[in-house]
């Protein structure tokens, strides 16, 4: 079968690219000054940066079926933070989570765990929080805690109703009382306690009741109703996370965690890059300079490579200035950019040519 040639295709961007060098060689100043007043000016988009972390925006299309599918469920299921039930919730939101236990690995029903968790649990429904009030164009500080954002549920703040549990722990570590599994009510008030909501490591004696609990879990649930909610709640949690984290206990191990803490790690992975960038276009320059080089001077072209790294750099600096003035959201994955720069492989195939070229002739 005789091969196919589009040899007009060659012999057109030949003529093209001979015309443009033509221009260039009889013009080099304004294909410099140019292009460096183009990325100054593209570069000061940068101070319009809007960094997107959000997981679900970053890893969920916007039109997949998961969206389709919740705004079924939200039809009929709608979550409702003035009357607040977790079982309802479709969207993450705003909320703290710990799960504590005892750092001798025993069972948390025992006096003296369970007061270190009452003690834990009023330090984090009082730690205030400092939020901007608006009042008549006057812009002010108020103090909030957890009592002022969380989502309701009857009127007062959706509650750890397990921690009720404290006014009998001591009958209860006697075994005097004896908690049945999963569902236990209170013989003097008759509220019910939902225990594999809460409990975790729950051994079980043969007539099914709690023999001990590996560890509890607590939760925070905020009112994210509205975008000034959610940016409070946001407040709130990295508060939340840092006080707990500079709490120190005798008897309990606690993990904390908040709608925030994957996003918050997703960008620490990414900013651990940023050290390396220095490192990274230092090696790329000494590597380019390196692989224009030759035995013979004449044909050594060392500036040629350190060039063409500044050139891709500023062809970085441009296109992402450019993009961020589009309104474009900026995120991590972009930060790796400079190290694709390694893919310079236009400049290396240049000076090949143009080595192979002096050759033949």
């Amino acid at each position: 079968m005789r091969e196919l040639r589009l040899e007009f295709i060659d012999d057109s961007l030949k003529f093209i690219f001979s015309k443009v060098g033509i221009i260039v060689g009889k013009h080099p100043g304004y294909f410099v000054i140019i292009p460096l007043l183009l990325t100054a000016l593209a570069a000061t988009g940068f101070q319009r940066l809007h960094f997107q972390s959000d997981p679900e925006y970053l890893f969920s299309p916007s039109d997949g079926e998961s969206h389709y599918e919740r705004k079924v469920l939200e039809t009929y299921f709608n979550t409702n933070y003035s009357d607040f039930e977790p079982s309802r919730s479709s969207r993450v939101g705003r909320f703290g989570k710990l799960i504590i236990s005892s750092k001798d690995n025993g069972s948390i029903l025992r006096m003296k765990i369970w007061e270190e968790i009452e003690s834990l649990n009023f330090l984090i429904e009082n730690f205030e929080v400092f939020s901007l009030k608006e009042c008549d164009e006057v812009k002010s500080s108020m103090k909030l805690n957890f009592k002022d954002l969380c989502a309701s549920h009857q009127g007062k703040c959706w509650r750890n109703k397990i921690l009720d549990l404290g006014k009998h722990i001591t009958e209860i570590e006697s075994k005097e009382i004896k908690l049945t599994f999963p569902l236990w009510f209170d013989p003097e008030t008759f509220q019910g306690y939902t225990f594999n909501f809460f409990f975790g490591g729950v051994i079980l004696r043969n007539d099914s009741t709690i023999k001990s609990v590996t560890a509890v879990s607590l939760f925070y649930f905020l009112n994210s109703q509205t975008s000034k909610d959610i940016e409070r709640g946001a407040k709130w949690e990295g508060m939340f996370l840092a006080t707990v984290e500079a709490q120190s206990f005798s008897y309990i191990k606690v993990a904390r965690f908040s709608s925030l803490t994957l996003e918050v790690e997703l960008e620490n992975n990414t900013n651990s890059v940023i050290p390396f960038f220095a490192l990274n276009i230092g090696i790329m320059i000494a590597f380019c300079i390196i692989t224009c080089m030759m035995t013979d001077w004449v044909k050594s072209k060392p500036l040629l490579g350190l060039f063409g790294v500044i050139s891709a750099i500023m062809a970085t600096l441009f296109s992402f200035g450019f993009i961020i003035y589009c309104g474009v959201p900026f995120i991590g994955i972009n930060l790796a950019a400079p190290f694709l720069m390694l893919g310079n492989q236009h400049l290396l195939l240049f000076v090949e040519f143009y080595s192979h070229d002096k050759l033949i002739k």
